[in-house]
């Protein structure tokens, strides 16, 4: 079947026009690589019209303009296209290999047009370069793990496959024999295929990187929701919610967690002392020390205030007071440096190993808590002072408070 091959044209110009503008002006409401990917791929968007528009305008304004800018427009776009998904990923763009290729592909088709005169080998060049650029796209599309954004990843790669398989078909075709084709928007078979197979490319990709971007401005959301925007550790909602699925785990597998609080001794000193920027930096330093010590899949939160808690799976009470007392070491010697200054630090930490027949989290939390508290009084009791260095009390588990009960 022929169709019309300047209404696709139309077609494409008008789809790729609009979505280029909408790119512009939605990547002022995001903020960092993101804001950057859309810019790009919305100036990608728009540099490949201006290519497509002198491409249409081919034998009303001269050759020069239709062929040997319109190529460059056009290949400098689809590169775009593939910077645009390297900001995405956060990677750093180099524009020389591209630019390279371009400045190549643009000095052979000049050559075909002004010293020896060739039609379907300026085609065929700029098919093998749009093809490359193509493939460069998808790869990079494949390379990431998997996120959220899986999905729709997949969807861009599958238009940039597309449109790689219209220029491979187009290539292969035009060099076992080439066509007639009096003008580049003559209505044929192979024009048809090859405008049509673009058009439905360029929606796919760009219908699937608007999806990429919804799908990574969600994550954010649920990022921000779920973690304290201090010390980037989980908030006290996730902390719950993550908390209370491994208790559930744990009623079925028999292994039961730990749970740790962690109190920050004599915070308020800090502050008084040295302002709220040094209590906040005595923050974020106990939060370092708490993904240091603790397993990478132990559930670490800013509880409130000075206060942090963390959920160890599949932990014993004798491992939790372990890793206890190696965390209390840890803070105890390792001093803050603040302007030139040193804090000393400590924190008193209430242990609790669940009951699995009464696996709630906000039990497990009240056992804890009593911990902690028992704990702090203990070494009020014996006359330590809560900041003295290399003194701490050992943290009561909630097993031996329930040896202290009558």
């Amino acid at each position: 079947m022929i169709l019309d091959t300047r209404t696709i044209f139309l077609i494409t110009f008008f789809n790729v026009l609009i979505m280029g503008v909408g790119i512009f002006a939605a990547a002022r409401t995001y903020e960092g690589q993101v804001q950057r990917s859309m810019s790009a791929w919305a100036r990608a968007c728009l540099i490949v019209i201006a290519g497509w528009v002198l491409i249409g305008l081919r034998g009303a304004i001269p050759s020069f303009l239709s062929i040997i800018i319109a190529s460059v427009f056009l290949h400098f776009g689809v590169a775009e296209y593939y910077h645009s998904l390297r900001l995405f990923d956060g990677q750093r763009i180099n524009r020389r290999y591209t630019n390279a290729l371009v400045i190549t592909a643009t000095a052979l088709i000049a050559f075909f047009l002004y010293i020896h005169e060739h039609l379907f080998l300026r085609i065929v060049i700029s098919s093998l370069v749009l093809m490359f650029l193509f493939a460069l796209s998808g790869w990079t599309l494949l390379r990431p793990p998997k996120t959220s954004s899986f999905t729709m990843r997949r969807f861009v790669c599958l238009g940039f496959a597309i449109m790689f398989i219209v220029y491979m078909v187009r290539t292969i075709l035009i060099l076992k024999s080439p066509p007639a084709l009096p003008t580049m928007l003559a209505n044929t078979t192979l024009q048809t295929f090859v405008f049509g197979g673009t058009s439905m490319g360029f929606l796919t990709i760009t219908l699937g990187y608007l999806l990429m971007c919804t799908a990574r401005f969600n994550d954010q959301l649920k990022y921000l929701a779920a973690t304290d925007p201090l010390t980037g550790l989980y908030n006290r909602r996730a902390l719950t919610d993550l908390s209370q699925r491994e208790l559930d785990r744990a009623r079925r597998s028999g292994e039961p967690p730990a749970f740790f609080i962690v109190d920050v001794d004599d915070f308020k000193a800090v502050n008084d002392r040295y302002g709220h920027d040094a209590g906040d930096a005595a923050l974020q330093a106990i939060s370092s020390h708490l993904k240091s010590v603790l397993r990478s899949h132990d559930v670490v939160s800013r509880f409130g205030g000075d206060e942090f808690a963390a959920l160890l799976p599949v932990t014993t009470e004798t491992e939790a007071q372990k890793i206890a007392e190696r965390l209390s070491a840890v803070v105890r010697n390792t001093p803050l440096l603040f302007n030139h200054q040193e804090i000393r630090l400590s924190i008193s930490i209430g242990v609790a190993v669940s009951d699995l027949e009464h696996p709630y989290f906000n039990d497990l939390l009240h056992r804890a808590d009593q911990s902690l508290y028992s704990g702090k009084k203990g070494r009020k009791m014996t006359g330590l002072s809560l900041g003295d260095e290399g003194k701490i009390s050992p943290c009561q588990s909630d097993s031996s408070q329930r040896n202290q009960q009558p």
